[in-house]
């Protein structure tokens, strides 16, 4: 599957070009005159983009698959969104966003089917405040965006109950080292 959110003259690209600026707006930097994150002002540091494909191997494994391997103290600003509605064969999966050691540690398990195309993956169950949704297709900014401080621990989704067999999420995320040397490397999947 292409990474959809780099595809040049799409609307998708365009709208990753204002989550960008958004997401570099919370770590101090200011988004370009034209709304994007390349104006003069704008340093355009670590953004990336990851696309969990959950018909791939890598992906969709029920153990904890790798989005980031952490050297060091980072601060990263994540937003989740699914590209294609999410499922397993026997209904019975979940997903949840964390360490190894800690697989809930930002997003408790989440039924994998509540996940649908469009929608921000942010939380665990379906909130009764649309201002706090948890899995949602509209929300205030610090409700929809992950933000976390890691000193070297690998982030990533754990699956449980049974593999994935459909769907896709993407991940926007920007990144700042906190500590001399900290790194931040996409993972593909890993097991940590």
């Amino acid at each position: 599957m292409p990474d959809l959110m780099k595809q040049k003259g799409s609307g998708v690209f365009a709208a990753s070009d204002k989550v960008q600026a958004a997401l570099l707006s919370g770590l101090g930097f200011n988004a370009g005159e034209d709304g994007s994150s390349t104006g003069s002002n704008c340093p355009n540091p670590n953004y990336g983009s990851i696309t969990v494909d959950f018909t791939a191997a890598a992906w969709n494994t029920a153990a904890f698959q790798r989005l980031f391997a952490i050297t060091g103290r980072v601060h990263v600003r994540a937003l989740i969104s699914c590209v294609e509605s999410i499922d397993s064969a026997g209904h019975g999966a979940t997903l949840s966003l964390g360490t190894v050691a800690l697989p809930q540690g930002f997003i408790k398990n989440t039924d994998e089917e509540l996940i649908e195309t469009g929608e921000i993956w942010n939380n665990d169950t379906v909130g009764a405040d649309p201002l706090q949704p948890a899995i949602a297709k509209i929300g205030s900014f610090n409700n929809c965006v992950i933000d976390i401080v890691s000193n070297g621990e690998n982030l990533g989704i754990t699956i449980a109950g049974e593999a994935m067999t459909t769907g896709s999420l993407a991940v926007e995320y920007v990144w700042e080292a906190m500590s001399i040397g900290a790194t931040l490397t996409e993972g593909a999947g890993e097991a940590n």
